[in-house]
């Protein structure tokens, strides 16, 4: 049986979380106290954390010491956040700090609440929670113990992709979900540990979600399986016009050469999402221009490895 942690200060509010969590088979745990929530995530692993981000004053944002408790005891559970402040909550502290998988604007009426999304978004997070540990599991028959400690922090931080479902505030994202996501999280943290180990992954996200079709056209577009052992050696005219690509900045012209030769897309395509997000969060101010030059220059490593070594 999965367990949620529901963490709510208003009665009529944990009332209907927790029934209408318990009535779908959770078993839920409900607390009222950021202490409380402290304690309990120290002592116990949760499936998922749904949040009432109590926010009193400016000052006083008592929620963010849960999500600070979560990302601190339990950084493979997803947070799902339920507030009356939405706009301010993310100018506080954006979507990028803690790991937060969904938010949802409160409003006024609990009765008119949508809880069928909210549950829904529930469900999503801990599916994907379950692969994400299936993940790791993996992992040792890959990477050394420094790697699995990295791509395990990276994992986390797929809770925090851009396209919250929930609610929607003015920041040009598309709306993803995190089904779709899931696959080209997977490829940009393996891309660089072969292709056996991309295709393994591939695999197991398929078996363990074989009806998901949106999924399963990302994870083709990632590793196809008719391009396992076809990939075709670069000749030194390919490698020399990427190589003009990338002295020329232009890293999307490098991708997208890389993408349409036999057996490199499930590499190319990570990394061209990889320059639209790096491009995205840029243009919206998120990150620094320092930080925006420093994930240009790793991609276009990533890039050079890839026609170096493979090709």
């Amino acid at each position: 049986m999965h367990s949620v942690l529901v963490v709510e200060n208003r009665k009529k509010w944990s009332r209907i979380f927790s029934q209408g969590l318990g009535s779908m088979g959770y078993q839920v745990q409900v607390v009222d106290q950021v202490k409380q929530a402290e304690g309990l995530l120290e002592r116990t692993e949760f499936d998922a954390v749904l949040l009432n981000l109590h926010l009193v004053t400016e000052s006083d944002f008592l929620g963010e010491r849960v999500l600070a408790a979560v990302v601190r005891y339990s950084p493979l559970t997803p947070s799902i956040v339920v507030s009356g402040y939405p706009n301010r909550l993310l100018n506080r502290f954006g979507r990028y700090q803690y790991q937060i998988y969904d938010l949802f604007s409160k409003g006024i009426d609990p009765n008119k609440f949508d809880l069928n999304d909210l549950f829904d978004a529930i469900e999503c997070a801990i599916e994907d929670r379950a692969i994400v540990c299936k993940l790791l599991d993996i992992l040792d028959s890959y990477l050394s113990e420094d790697e699995c400690t990295s791509v395990r922090q990276e994992l986390t931080n797929f809770y925090s992709y851009p396209g919250f479902q929930g609610f929607q505030p003015l920041t040009g994202f598309t709306n993803n979900t995190k089904r779709q996501t899931l696959g080209y999280m997977i490829a940009v943290l393996v891309s660089n540990f072969g292709s056996d180990a991309i295709c393994t992954f591939c695999d197991t996200v398929r078996g363990l979600r074989p009806t998901d079709l949106k999924l399963g056209q990302e994870l083709d577009q990632i590793c196809p399986v008719s391009s396992r052992s076809s990939r075709v050696k670069l000749d030194t005219k390919t490698v020399d016009e990427i190589e003009e690509f990338i002295i020329g900045n232009d890293l999307r012209a490098a991708l997208e050469m890389l993408h349409g030769i036999n057996g490199y897309q499930f590499y190319a395509v990570p990394l061209l999402r990889q320059l639209t997000d790096l491009e995205e969060r840029k243009r919206r101010g998120i990150i620094t221009l320092d930080v925006y030059n420093a994930g240009l220059g790793q991609i276009s490593t990533n890039i050079l490895e890839l026609i170096h070594h493979l090709g």
